[in-house]
Parts: structure tokens; C-alpha cells; sequence
């Protein structure tokens, strides 16, 4: 019986040491997604709908993802457990080659995942594209 108990507490002991160990990792390196939204005039014709995908991206993210914004005239926000549109204007013409510039956009290099919320039928490679 004694040995039993032994084995019990040290193995509870080592199934609490992991928990805390996989929490802690987690939470200093969590899920990094950014999402990209086409602002442009021709996304502006289903703008509902880009709105849309964008709220649903973020609907049940989990307790380790974090959120960046960025369209393709610039960054809207950084790292956040939220996304936040805000009052993202759709002018102009589409350009996603500036999305690739890592001067302008920082957090690309940082991104475990990176989507763009577009209607183009041409979309950059590297990018998993969401359709309004």
C-alpha cells in the first residue's frame, strides 16, 4: 500500500509540474494570427460581408491566440486577444505586394498563421485567404 501511494503522489505531483510547465509556455508564446483585409475599391462592394469574416475569425480563438490587424494601406492594430476593425475605409486600388514588405508591416515576420480577407480572385502566395 505504501508503494502505491508513492506512485500515486508522484505522479500527481509530475501531471501538475507538465500542466503548469504547458500553461506557462503557452501563454509566453501563443497562437499569433494576423489578418490581412483587403481595403481596396473593389472589396468595398461586399464590405458587409469582409466585415463579417472578420468578426467570425475571432469568435472562438482559444485561450492562447493572439490577434494583429493590418490592411493593405497599413496596420490598424497590434498583438490583442480582440480583433477591432475600427473605422477601416475601403479606397483605392488593391495592392497586396506591400503586404509582403517588412518594413511597413512588422508583425508578418512574428505571425504563426496569416489570413487575408479578400474577394481578389488573384492572391498572393503564402497567405490562407477567407472570403467575405
Amino acid at each position: 500500500m505504501k508503494t502505491l501511494l508513492r506512485w500515486l503522489v508522484i505522479h500527481i505531483v509530475l501531471f501538475a509540474l507538465v500542466a503548469v510547465g504547458g500553461h506557462w509556455w503557452f501563454k509566453n508564446n501563443p497562437r499569433r494570427v494576423l489578418v490581412a483585409v483587403d481595403a481596396s475599391f473593389d472589396a468595398a462592394k461586399d464590405w458587409d460581408g469582409t466585415v463579417a469574416a472578420v468578426n467570425a475569425v475571432d469568435d472562438n480563438p482559444g485561450p492562447y491566440t493572439v490577434f494583429a490587424l493590418v490592411t493593405d494601406k497599413g496596420p490598424v492594430h497590434g498583438w490583442q486577444k480582440t480583433l477591432e476593425l475600427g473605422n477601416i475605409v475601403a479606397f483605392g486600388p488593391r495592392n497586396f505586394e506591400v503586404l509582403e514588405d517588412d518594413a511597413r508591416f512588422p508583425l508578418i515576420d512574428d505571425a504563426t498563421e496569416r489570413l487575408l480577407v479578400t474577394n481578389a480572385p488573384k492572391v498572393p502566395s503564402g497567405w490562407t485567404v477567407v472570403r467575405p
